[in-house]
């Protein structure tokens, strides 16, 4: 053999021998190399692995690990040494014989190979092909994961947390955070408030301000535009001006004579009024109503019967009785009526029916009306004061009854025939038989006595009082307890319960009521001052000084803390946005969520939508067949509920409250109601003061008006005069006129630039820059101009226009100078040397042109220059602070 062939020998040899680890194996006997070879092909091992794969049945890199069951998560094949491929997956897990990945794909990831999703649903809408909707309520946006439907949109205001729960913890304005230790950093607005969870300003940007971040607004919108460039038109109508505000469009201008309020609607004049300040009285005579139209005081009423024409004069033709028409050749045709007279252009007969016969064409009438009724439908309430009965003709109304003790004639009227004291009965021929009494006076009809009995005596009969009442209680048997609140002591007089004890502090007077302090103030003397803070008025009780007026909206409690959950009356809603509609109630409250009213129906309305009640019963009678009389004293009507008895009447004045005792609340000045909840309307009066509880108005007419209602004044005293018959002279000094009142002489002119006060004395004090007013309280009014200060008394600007701004309220300025004039009226000459225009500034005159060359500065003087050194080179040396420099 050759040692090719040898080599080539041992070759064949090393290459069929199996090994372990590196080593060679024994093909005879695996066993001597430790371990058997499960190699495929007993191939060799390297580093201990086997790099050709297992034999069937073994497993492992090394392929020493048997075969015995499923393959390891992430595993699979016949021998379990594949490796799932399943990215983009929740899972890595895979079927142990194909490797199919059987996890679902990651969000973001879609189809059997998870492959990125580039499919976008619609916001609201999730799932595989769109078809779920998201379920974000409370959110800015209902976007949500396209996959798992997980709400994404941002909590909306007054919601927090990952569901959006209602965020119950409120952060006081210009505060935010989760304690609301940061303060809102919000320059430039209207106000601080920012988002309480981010920070994020809220507030509006003040006007010149613009953008999210309320920078100064530099661009100018010409008159009637506002907004991003300017392309929004102002709605500005019945103004003086089309100017509105550049960023919001609010607008600026006064409204025109005759419109009124923050969008200038008509001013709503009382019937019989028209004008721009409703001064004038419609002249309307002859017609139904005194309604004329408010601008021009042409009347709209339709005449009277008996005038005609657009001035509603008298008619001078009369058709005899029984015609009618142009001519009078028409007969009226009025059966069963007392008479057959008709209206003269309609034939519309005008005589009442006969009895027996109703309605428009006096049908036999076939109804019969309850007792009370009468009418077609018996709709009608018999009106019979004053009478035993309260019955009367079904027809005509006419009462039936008698009438009632004391009332006489066929109007049953009060008796006005008086007996002598003592006398009683027709002609006053009994004697009244009052023994132990005041007085003795009896009932001219019935003899009964009507005088209190004397002291000591009781009962119907005024007998002798034998019983001693317990401190407390007066009357007979002691039933009455004595009313003697704000006394020191609760002892009354035993028969009349009249009151002994002295007044409490702060209570005067027979009834002591409480001592009347000033508004505002309280105590003994009233010498000390209300707090009340957040509250409508600043009212307080006299004696404890505790506050009595209702907080203002959006404060709550007895000490009007910030209310963080309940709407104002008449709103609801998430943010008290909505109005409530409970039209014919007593109250608009509702609910703050839902928005149902809560309030009950006004007198005359029921049910649970208070719809008009169509059955009424006659003043002072209540019950099914208003059989009950009403129990309703110390009121101005004896009316009450039909249907439980409850009083409806007003109170008499001096008393209030459902059952209407004692009134011992006193209102501010301009309120009035049982609550104080109404407001006086008491215009052209010196104070808004009316009746507690009518609401009549008591305080004395303004200068130049008179009269119950304060109707203007058209008798004239000339200036400085005053009286009935301006026989006084007044002296008005250190005013801008004399004028004064010309009933009561006070002075009514406008004090002059320097003098303040009722008197007009002279002025000491100094408003800071931008305020103006009594107390410096007003802000001067002052845009477009170079100062914010105004006259301290009159708020009249004294600053420059602006440039660009001119006239007495520096409105843009549209009027153009040619070039080198400048000035009101473009009359003065631009003084602008040394330029290479002669354009100046339309206002200030200030030069605008370029300097010539050789000049510079603002004022284009001459340039200074060094002499040129000229060597070897050109050296240029200028001028500069005096010195040549380079």
């Amino acid at each position: 053999m050759t040692m090719l062939a040898s080599l080539l020998l041992t070759l064949v040899v090393l290459t069929s021998i199996p090994v372990r680890h590196g080593q060679v194996c024994d093909p005879e006997s695996f066993t001597k190399c430790g371990d058997e070879c499960h190699c495929v092909d007993r191939m060799r091992c390297g580093g201990g692995l086997c790099e050709g794969g297992c034999q069937d049945g073994w497993t492992n890199n090394d392929c020493q690990q048997a075969v015995t069951g499923p393959c390891l998560d992430g595993m699979y094949g016949s021998k379990c040494q594949e490796t799932c491929n399943c990215s983009n997956r929740q899972s890595t897990i895979c079927d142990k014989t194909t490797g199919a990945c059987t996890g679902q794909c990651n969000p973001g990831y879609t189809g059997p190979d998870c492959q990125p999703d580039t499919v976008t649903c619609p916001v609201g809408r999730y799932g595989q092909t769109c078809q779920d909707i998201c379920n974000c309520p409370n959110r800015v946006a209902a976007s949500c994961d396209k996959t798992t439907g997980a709400c994404t949109g941002q909590c909306n205001p007054g919601y927090t947390g990952p569901d959006c729960q209602p965020d119950t913890v409120t952060c006081p304005v210009g505060r935010y955070g989760q304690t609301c230790q940061t303060i809102c950093n919000c320059p430039n607005r209207v106000a601080a408030s920012c988002d309480k969870t981010t920070g994020a300003c809220t507030g509006q940007c003040n006007p010149g301000y613009t953008g999210p971040d309320c920078q100064p607004d530099t661009v100018t919108c010409p008159v009637g535009r506002y907004g991003q460039k300017c392309q929004a038109i102002c709605n500005c109508q019945n103004r003086q001006s089309t100017i509105c505000e550049k960023t919001t469009g609010a607008c600026t201008g006064q409204c025109n004579p005759g419109y009124t309020g923050q969008d200038c609607q008509p001013v709503p004049c009382p019937v019989g009024k028209y004008g721009s300040t409703c001064q004038n009285t419609c002249n309307c005579p002859n017609r139904e109503s005194a309604i004329c139209d408010k601008t021009t005081g042409a009347c709209t009423g339709q005449c009277n019967p008996g005038y005609t024409g657009p001035d509603c004069q008298p008619d001078t033709v009369t058709c005899p009785v029984g015609r009618y028409g142009q001519t009078c050749e028409d007969i009226c045709n009025c059966q069963n009526r007392q008479s057959s007279t008709c209206e003269k252009t309609s034939g519309a007969c005008t005589g009442l029916c006969n009895p027996g016969f109703t309605g428009p064409d006096c049908q036999l009438d076939t109804v019969t009306c309850l007792a009370g009724r009468y009418g077609q439908t018996c709709q009608a309430i018999c009106n019979c004061q004053n009478r035993q009965s309260v019955a009367c003709d079904k027809t005509t109304g006419a009462c039936t009854g008698q009438c009632s003790p004391g009332y006489t004639g066929p109007d049953c009227q009060p008796d006005t025939v008086t007996c002598p004291v003592g006398r009683y009965g027709q002609k006053c021929q009994a004697i009244c038989n009052c023994q132990n009494r005041q007085s003795t006076i009896c009932d001219k009809t019935t003899g009964a006595c009507t005088g209190q009995c004397n002291p000591d005596y009781t009962g119907p009969d005024c007998q002798p009082d034998t019983v001693t009442c317990p401190v407390g209680r007066y009357g007979q048997k002691c039933q009455g307890i004595c009313n003697c609140q704000n006394r020191q002591s609760t002892i009354c007089e035993r028969t009349t319960g009249a009151c002994t004890g002295q007044c409490n502090p702060g209570y005067a007077g027979p009834d002591c009521q409480p001592a009347t302090c000033p508004v505002g103030k309280y105590g003994s003397t009233c010498q000390n001052t209300c707090n009340c803070q957040n509250r409508q008025l600043a009212i307080c009780d006299k004696t404890t000084g505790a506050c009595t007026g209702q907080c203002n909206p959006g404060y709550t409690g007895p000490d009007c803390q910030p209310d963080t959950v309940t709407c104002p009356v008449g709103r609801y809603g998430q943010t008290c946005q909505n109005i409530c509609n409970c039209p014919n109630r007593v109250a608009a409250s509702c609910d703050k969520t839902s928005g149902a009213c809560t309030g009950q129906c006004s007198p005359g309305y029921t049910g649970p939508d208070c719809q008009p009640d169509t059955v009424t019963c006659p003043v002072g009678r209540y019950g099914q067949t208003c059989q009950n009389i009403c129990n309703c004293p110390n009121r101005v009507a004896a009316s009450c509920d039909k249907t439980s008895g409850a009083c409806t009447g007003q109170c008499n004045t001096g008393y209030t409250g459902p059952d209407c005792q004692p009134d011992t609340v006193t209102c501010p000045v301009g309120r009035y109601g049982q609550t104080c909840q109404n407001i006086c309307n008491c215009p052209n009066r010196v104070a808004a003061s009316c009746d507690k509880t009518s609401g009549a108005c008591t305080g004395q007419c303004n200068p130049d008006y008179t009269g119950p209602d304060c109707q203007p004044d058209t008798v004239t005293c000339p200036v400085g005069r005053y009286g009935q018959t301006c026989q006084n002279t007044r002296n008005c000094q250190n005013r801008q006129s004399s004028a004064c009142d010309k009933t009561f002489g006070a002075c009514t002119g406008q004090c002059s630039p320097g003098y303040t006060g009722p008197d007009c004395q002279p002025d000491t004090v100094t408003c800071p820059v931008g305020r103006y007013g009594q107390k410096c309280q007003a802000i001067c009014n002052c845009q477009n101009r170079q100062s914010t200060i105004c006259d301290k008394t009159t708020g009249a600007c004294t600053g420059q226009c602006n440039p660009g701004y001119t006239g007495p309220d520096c409105q843009p300025d549209t009027v153009t100078c040619p070039a080198g004039r400048y000035g009101q009226t473009c009359q003065t000459i631009c003084n602008c040397p040394n330029r290479q225009s002669s354009a100046c500034d339309k206002t200030s005159g200030a030069c605008t042109g370029r300097c010539s060359p050789v000049f510079t500065g603002p004022d284009c003087q001459p340039i200074k220059v060094c002499l040129s050194v000229y060597l070897s080179i050109s050296l240029s040396v200028y001028f500069k602070n005096n010195l040549c420099v380079q």
